[in-house]
């Protein structure tokens, strides 16, 4: 683990389930050293996604004196864990810089792959986030303005279809239900493709095409949604006042993903294309600052076919 990304952006589950972080390589052999952590406590990188021993992450443990008498499991991170968010600071630092800011960079975001100061953390702090604060809301907003777009492009349709088949029927003069019959089969069929509509054009719909969006299944992050799960994720706007929630849920997620997207095992991420151009613009700025890409284009590879989280910003 010679990336300059692995530096800084660690996060330490205790035994008793909490969350502590994030803390650079260098806390977590110190923690190490002096017994704070155990070699079997859970650690995880910010860009990924399993928890694991600290022993199985590799050269963790190289050059750190550890006693033998030194607890195979535990830890004293409740006793330990500093109140004061300036020695946070602290333990989570290196001499890496924010690629944003003059602070120093503690965690890596893996949608821009930018490292990033507090300042640019998304709260509360003590939640693993993937994303910085910028890259999460650019998703967000992207995805709620996709979505709106397409109900407008929707109410466009509909309007264009029944008001040329209301004007058919008048210069026909055609009576009888036939005229009503027609407007309720087009309704039907817009509202459907609507539900369906990001399975329909293979991962996502013309507003998320625009955007740069597309909908994936959660087991792989690659494959396109199915239509069964196109219909699951829209079950949620069905029950009323839940739509409303469901964008502070997916904006609050680490995931992003709302109910529809935990219920029918998909999300949402960028296209090829536009993740390209996201992490091109963080490498030319950190080029500016003089500072080297935060990860090899070797390691990149390696991630996309060892790691499937990986695969959640590809």
């Amino acid at each position: 683990m010679s990336e300059r990304a692995y530096l800084i952006g660690w996060w330490i589950q205790s035994e008793d389930e909490e969350i502590y972080g994030p803390v650079s390589r260098k806390t977590l052999r110190e923690f190490l050293r002096d017994e704070v952590i155990s070699r079997n406590t859970l650690v995880r990188h910010c860009t990924e996604e399993t928890w694991r021993p600290a022993a199985d992450v590799p050269g963790l443990l190289e050059g750190v004196e550890i006693s033998e008498a030194a607890p195979v499991t535990g830890d004293r991170l409740a006793d330990m864990w500093p109140s004061r968010r300036a020695e946070q600071q602290e333990l989570a630092a290196t001499g890496i810089e924010c690629v944003r800011h003059r602070r120093p960079a503690v965690l890596v975001c893996v949608r821009c792959h930018a490292p990033y100061c507090r300042k640019c953390q998304m709260k509360p702090y003590r939640r693993p986030y993937y994303l910085c604060r910028r890259c999460q809301a650019n998703m967000h907003n992207r995805r709620v303005g996709a979505f709106m777009l397409d109900s407008l492009l929707l109410y466009i349709c509909s309007l264009l279809l029944v008001g040329g088949s209301a004007a058919v029927s008048v210069a026909t003069d055609a009576l009888g239900e036939a005229p009503v019959v027609v407007m309720q089969v087009i309704y039907w069929g817009l509202t459907i493709v609507f539900i369906v509509r990001d399975s329909l054009f293979f991962g996502a719909g013309p507003a998320k095409r625009l955007v740069g969006l597309r909908v994936v299944k959660a087991s792989d992050g690659h494959t396109p949604l199915g239509h069964g799960q196109a219909v699951v994720r829209y079950l949620p706007f069905l029950i009323p006042f839940v739509p409303i929630i469901e964008i502070v849920v997916a904006y609050r997620d680490p995931l992003m993903r709302r109910w529809g997207d935990r219920w029918a095992k998909t999300r949402v991420i960028d296209s090829p294309a536009k993740l390209a151009r996201v992490r091109d613009k963080t490498g030319r700025q950190l080029a500016d600052k003089g500072n080297e890409p935060m990860f090899s284009d070797e390691s990149l590879a390696k991630q996309a076919t060892v790691d499937p989280f990986a695969r959640f910003a590809e």
